[in-house]
């Protein structure tokens, strides 16, 4: 599904150009292709009588790519209960018996960062704060309850930083949902309402004209990493529009739309 590109039309909107590509995908989801194609290249607008709007090329490869990524959701979540009802092997399902299992990538400094790179560290910085807490913090206040006398040991505390990302109302990720619902709202906007409110946070730093337009630096416990503010609201929004819903549930495989329903 990645792989289907977009190209610009003469009438301000997109084409797949590489059709045997978006074909395939319809063969392997039993969808029929103009289904497919249409929910690709336009969005539906109207309640009584629906009016279709194409999708520039960019946005038609953020509906693809929010397709990409609700099949995603849906597999992993199905996959997930199923494994649940496998290992509950007739007893009491409700009872308040879990298994829990932590997969996440590894810190990422790549040529480009974006949203996704932004939440994979968020994740590594909050791991790294429950480290520093059980290990360190919590460890020597029970050593100085119980009279020990141990050297104190020092350590980072990364606490601002996850602070500057999660807090509430003015962390970063609360200011993109914000920007998400503030009429006129755009990435240029948002990096710029990040120092105003921010400026101040040796965690956040502006970035050389030379290193790219609209970005900005975040200086995380395992370094600081520039990221692009190009793409963070519709990444953020990630939602699948209701024509690529109504699309995944028209295939003729019954296992697509039991996907679907999982996400």
């Amino acid at each position: 599904l990645k792989r289907v590109q977009n190209q610009s039309t003469s009438a301000d909107g997109s084409e797949i150009s590489n059709p045997d590509v978006s074909q395939k995908v319809a063969d392997l989801l039993k969808i029929p292709y103009t289904i497919l194609e249409k929910a690709l290249l336009f969005h539906s607008y109207g309640t009584r009588s629906l009016v279709y709007i194409p999708y520039k090329p960019e946005e038609a490869a953020v509906a693809r790519d929010a397709l990409a990524k609700a099949l995603y959701a849906g597999l992993f979540n199905y996959v997930g209960e199923r494994i649940n009802l496998s290992l509950c092997r007739g007893r009491d399902f409700s009872a308040n018996k879990t298994i829990g299992v932590l997969d996440i990538f590894g810190f990422e400094i790549l040529k480009t960062n974006g949203f996704e790179q932004l939440c994979i560290n968020f994740c590594n910085e909050r791991l790294q704060s429950h480290f520093n807490e059980e290990c360190f913090r919590i460890e020597q206040e029970e050593y100085k309850a119980e009279g020990v006398q141990v050297e104190e040991i020092p350590y980072y505390d990364n606490q601002p930083c996850v602070d500057l990302l999660e807090q509430r109302p003015q962390g970063i990720f609360a200011m993109i949902d914000e920007e998400i619902n503030t009429p006129g709202g755009d990435d240029k906007n948002l990096v710029m309402k990040m120092f105003q409110q921010h400026g101040s946070s040796e965690h956040l730093a502006k970035v050389n004209p030379k290193e790219g337009a609209n970005c900005f630096k975040i200086n995380h416990y395992a370094g600081a990493v520039l990221y692009k503010g190009d793409g963070l609201l519709d990444k953020s929004k990630d939602s699948l529009h209701e024509d690529l819903d109504g699309a995944l549930n028209q295939s003729d495989d019954p296992f697509v739309p039991v996907v679907n329903a999982s996400r």
